[in-house]
């Protein structure tokens, strides 16, 4: 509970002293979702989606709770599902599950994980060059106006605009919200 100052009469000279009065709060809204939400939002297979949250063979840990014994089950925050879909997305487009962990590792890599590299709806691009793989991170157009611009080296280049797919996302989200 947070404290507000308030005059008291009581206290010598009229002073201002602690009194315990209750500060209005605005409610946090947390979007959570279940398994059965999330495949429908993203289109994929309730079997896909905990399988990549047990570990086979992504391991994508649900934030809001982690389902633990008989009966309880996993419930899934936004950001669960953005990285979900990001995973999907890359499988569908015919990424290995290695290259979608690196993948994954380096979006959770930056100061603040997967949240921001969410949050700032970036391209994200994926080259092979000589069989290794490299990522890249590009905000705004740029990645768009040569994606077949040649770079010394690189055999093939992959871009995801990651800001529409989370924008899909969203839109599907709020589908299901409406119940729809």
């Amino acid at each position: 509970m947070k404290l507000r100052l308030s005059r008291d009469s009581s206290a010598p000279g009229g002073k201002a002293s602690p009194a315990r009065v209750p500060m209005q709060r605005k409610p946090l809204l947390l979007q959570v979702f279940t398994l059965g939400e999330v495949s429908e939002i993203l289109r994929a297979p309730k079997t896909r989606i905990k399988n990549w949250t047990i570990g086979r063979p992504l391991k994508i840990i649900p934030t809001v709770r982690i389902a633990e014994g008989k009966g309880s089950r996993n419930l899934y925050s936004v950001t669960d599902v953005y990285a979900i879909a990001l995973a999907n997305r890359l499988s569908e487009d015919g990424f290995t599950m290695t290259a979608i962990k690196w993948i994954l590792a380096f979006a959770r890599g930056g100061r603040r994980g997967l949240e921001s590299f969410l949050s700032k709806r970036l391209f994200l691009t994926v080259s092979r060059s000589q069989g290794e793989l490299m990522t890249g991170v590009h905000i705004g157009e740029r990645s768009w106006r040569y994606p077949a611009r040649r770079e010394k080296g690189i055999i093939s280049k992959y871009i995801l605009d990651v800001g529409s797919l989370m924008r899909e996302v969203d839109k599907r989200v709020a589908k299901i919200r409406r119940g729809g």
